[in-house]
C-alpha cells in the first residue's frame, strides 16, 4: 500500500489532472488523465493489483500494462510523491473511464516542472530582520 507523501508534497486535482507541488524542492509535477486516476486510487488505499485489474478490463488494454503501472508507481516513489504505507480500503474501486485511457493511450505519465521553483521559494514573510522589520534591504 502507498499514501501521498504529505510531509513533502501537496496534491490537487482539477479537471482530472493532478498537480503535485513539492514544497521542499519547489518543483511541481503534473500527471496525465490515466496517471491521475491511478494516483488517486493509490492514495485512496487501493492496491496495485486491484488497480491493474480495473485498467485491464478496458478495451484495447496493452499487454504490457502491468509493467507500465509498476514503472509509474516507481516514478512516483522516486519523486517522493508516494510513500510506502497507508491503510488499505474496503471501498469499492472507481473504474477508470475508457475515454480517459484512450486519450492517454494507456500511458501513465508524470511530468516535472521547475520553472516556478524560485517563485515557490520566495517567502517575504520570513525575510525579517529585528532592527529593520519585514523585507530588510539585502546586503552584499
Amino acid at each position: 500500500m502507498y499514501q501521498l507523501n504529505d510531509q513533502e508534497v501537496f496534491m490537487d486535482v482539477s479537471d482530472g489532472i493532478a498537480i503535485i507541488i513539492n514544497f521542499e524542492s519547489g518543483i511541481y509535477h503534473g500527471a496525465n488523465l490515466l496517471g491521475t486516476w491511478v494516483l488517486e486510487q493509490l492514495c485512496a488505499g487501493h492496491g496495485q493489483q486491484e488497480i491493474l485489474a480495473q485498467i485491464q478490463r478496458l478495451p484495447r488494454c496493452p499487454d504490457d500494462m502491468e509493467e507500465r503501472l509498476a514503472s509509474f508507481i516507481e516514478d512516483l516513489r522516486t519523486l517522493h510523491i508516494l510513500a510506502d504505507g497507508g491503510p488499505a480500503t474496503n471501498d469499492k474501486i472507481k473504474p477508470p473511464a475508457a475515454k480517459m485511457a484512450k486519450e492517454s493511450k494507456f500511458n501513465l505519465t508524470i511530468t516535472t516542472y521547475n520553472d516556478a521553483q524560485d517563485l515557490l521559494f520566495a517567502d517575504p514573510i520570513h525575510e525579517v530582520d529585528e532592527a529593520e522589520g519585514w523585507l530588510p534591504e539585502k546586503k552584499g
